[in-house]
């Protein structure tokens, strides 16, 4: 009886989701829709690679992401350079990212030591620079109002926008000619 909804309607509860990346399986704890819920250690302490998380940007447009340590960039090489993917990722494919941290903000996310090792290279300080800085665009207004999209449909776009402007470019030699 009544309209309202029924109780047994599961399709806001959270699940467990499967995505298949090269013919393996990374498990998402909790999804619903296209939001996920994921442990910082699940994704980054894990020998996960780009592949999985464009999976993960492609499959969901909002992820959290709880328990972001502060990242020493020298003694968690690769715990920082997994996080500093995830991040390029789920920026390119503008992706809502919520975060808890340890951090008392974004900058401290990572801990560059003054006196590295030699083997930590400038390209890695570049990284860790520009992952803050994303971070702190993707809580910008203008970050949040982008519409999330899977690379697929941004890659047909860019496949539109260069047909188009190759069929502006005949006309026009057609108009000189």
């Amino acid at each position: 009886e009544g309209g309202g909804a029924s109780a047994t309607n599961d399709t806001h509860v959270p699940k467990p989701v499967r995505l298949k990346v090269l013919g393996r399986t990374l498990r998402v704890a909790e999804a619903v829709r296209q939001v996920a819920w994921f442990r910082f250690d699940e994704l980054c302490e894990r020998p996960l690679s780009a592949a999985d998380f464009i999976a993960v940007a492609r499959a969901f447009h909002t992820v959290f992401l709880c328990g972001v340590p502060v990242v020493d960039v020298v003694a968690d090489r690769n715990v920082a350079r997994r996080f500093i993917t995830l991040v390029d990722e789920l920026y390119e494919h503008r992706v809502k990212l919520l975060w808890s941290m340890a951090a008392e903000d974004v900058k401290g996310i990572f801990r560059v030591p003054k006196f590295a090792p030699d083997d930590v290279v400038p390209e890695e300080v570049f990284a860790v620079d520009r992952t803050v800085s994303r971070l702190v665009a993707m809580q910008s207004s203008d970050y949040l109002k982008m519409e999330w999209t899977a690379v697929e449909v941004r890659d047909r776009e860019d496949a539109k926008r260069e047909e188009d402007a190759k069929r502006e470019e005949e006309a026009g030699r057609e108009a000189a000619g």
